[in-house]
């Protein structure tokens, strides 16, 4: 698999701040056991996905960086289902294997649904011909090898392991920063977030007629040319680099 230098330097030096964060904000919200078995899925994910770049003979560049950070949210997305339901599923009782195998069943159907629309959603980019399809490319094949490679590892990897690390619910014993964060969280989901809800479905055709609003204006906004449409903007390293290219001319000329 090859490697290029140049451009996708500074996507390389982006990629592991986004990383950090998906993993903070996995254990600021979810139990630390399970947000553990949900990060391990990130790597074991990417690896698979350069396994088969590697045999398709592709190659590591900017874009294919771009496409593993569009798939970091998705990567997550279907073993936190899984994680949560098996660990509420336990916390109700049920026994650490029963909890993970009924979790992966439960979550099958919609984990799928959710896996093919987002596939279905860039297979037409595989479509696309031409210089720009040659660019985009590794965009599809990145994430839909992710996608394949993240539901897997959440149905036949994820509930090995919450069987192993969840065995009852005795086990659970949240920290006190752990308590706080639920009781924080608890209460503003009781208090604002309830009250937003409710105020939304008492009041349920002025929030749909918003909605329609703000879709008509961001469609306004399109298509009268306020919001420009650039497919490759310029990059500041390169406006620096003409600067200077013609700041060296105009001395050559005086001089």
């Amino acid at each position: 698999m090859e490697t290029h230098s140049g451009p996708h330097q500074p996507v390389a030096q982006e990629r592991p701040g986004g990383l950090i964060l998906v993993i903070a904000t996995l254990f600021l919200f979810l139990n630390a056991r399970v947000a553990f078995w949900v990060t391990i899925g990130i790597p074991v994910s990417f690896m698979a996905t350069l396994a088969v770049l590697y045999g398709i003979g592709g190659s590591i560049n900017m874009i294919s960086l771009f496409g593993m950070i569009m798939a970091v949210g998705i990567i997550v997305d279907d073993a936190i289902v899984v994680g949560e339901d098996t660990l509420t599923h336990l916390q109700m009782g049920e026994p650490g294997l029963q909890a993970a195998i009924g979790g992966a069943h439960r979550m099958l159907a919609p984990v799928m649904a959710s896996s093919l629309t987002t596939i279905a959603a860039f297979l037409p980019l595989l479509l696309i011909g031409g210089i720009i399809g040659n660019i985009l490319i590794d965009i599809p094949t990145v994430v839909i090898c992710v996608i394949v490679a993240s539901v897997i590892e959440c149905f036949l990897i994820l509930p090995g392991h919450l069987h192993h690390s969840l065995h009852k619910a005795s086990d659970l014993q949240p920290s006190k920063l752990r308590k706080r964060l639920d009781a924080g969280f608890e209460r503003f989901k009781q208090g604002p977030f309830r009250g937003a809800v409710e105020t939304a479905i008492i009041y349920r055709w002025s929030t749909i007629c918003a909605a329609i609003a703000l879709l008509t204006l961001s469609a306004g906004l399109i298509s009268s040319g306020q919001l420009k449409f650039t497919f490759s903007p310029p990059l500041k390293g390169n406006h620096d680099c003409e600067h200077s290219i013609q700041c060296r001319h105009r001395c050559q000329q005086s001089g």
